[in-house]
């Protein structure tokens, strides 16, 4: 078909371009032409029913894959909590185990403690004894140092020597007559005190 009209419309031989490839006056866009939406509208219904005609066995499968994946967090998940509730335990079990051997060490040294207050109580009391017996020999000293110095007075003259004269005199007698002398000399004195005392 030939037509005669705008050079811009035909072709060099004078047919019509084919209306798919019509330009703008612009030449720089291209124009939908009236088939071009009718095959575009064809491809998109055919694309939507192919994305939305989904078999029986696809949809099958893909629930159970789901199924299958939904399983499976939910095994690793349980997996997860039994190994950290697993954890928790052990950490309990080991806290435990610190907080009764700091509390049977505490215990230890509470009984210690005890008894060494109880030593020290007994210390105590031997040593407000002691006090005792040696504020009783002072005041036992004292009164025979009174007593040896009036008996000094007495005789007139130093013990001191009248002892070294007795230890002398024992020297020189035989081992039975010096025990019978030292036993005799040693009683007299007490005996002499006894008097005085009284």
């Amino acid at each position: 078909i030939r037509i005669k009209g705008d050079p811009n419309l035909t072709m060099p031989d004078g047919t019509l371009p084919p209306l798919s490839h019509l330009a703008t006056p612009e030449g720089s866009k291209r124009m939908n032409t009236h088939t071009d939406q009718f095959f575009d509208s064809d491809m998109k219904q055919s694309k939507m029913s192919v994305s939305n005609a989904t078999s029986p066995k696809y949809a099958k499968d893909r629930d159970s894959e789901i199924l299958s994946l939904r399983d499976s967090m939910k095994a690793r998940q349980n997996s997860y909590n039994a190994e950290a509730a697993k954890k928790i335990e052990e950490a309990k079990e080991a806290v435990f185990e610190r907080i009764m051997h700091s509390a049977n060490i505490v215990k230890e040294v509470l009984q210690r403690n005890m008894s060494l207050s109880e030593d020290i109580v007994k210390n105590n009391e031997i040593i407000d004894n002691l006090n005792q017996d040696i504020f009783q020999l002072q005041r036992e000293n004292e009164d025979l140092r009174e007593r040896l110095e009036i008996l000094e007075t007495i005789t007139g003259k130093d013990s001191s020597i009248l002892l070294g004269k007795l230890r002398n005199a024992n020297q020189t007698m035989d081992p039975d007559e010096q025990d019978d002398t030292i036993e005799t000399e040693n009683r007299k004195p007490r005996e002499e005190m006894k008097e005085f005392g009284e």
